[in-house]
């Protein structure tokens, strides 16, 4: 188990320093207003659409 650690603490060491920044953009302000706007209009498209059903049915 402790050699499992190590292993685990040298491959983070030398992994590549270009991760965070990754996460950055993919986790980013910007990012998560975006999903969050197309999560709010596909949730009303949704319930419009669902009225429309309910008045045509």
């Amino acid at each position: 188990m402790f050699h499992d650690t190590s292993s685990v603490k040298k491959e983070r060491a030398l992994g590549p320093p270009s991760k965070k920044p990754l996460r950055r953009l993919l986790f980013g302000p910007r990012v998560l207003k975006a999903v969050f706007w197309l999560v709010a209009i596909g949730y009303r498209l949704y319930r419009l659409g669902a009225k429309l059903l309910e008045i045509l049915g």
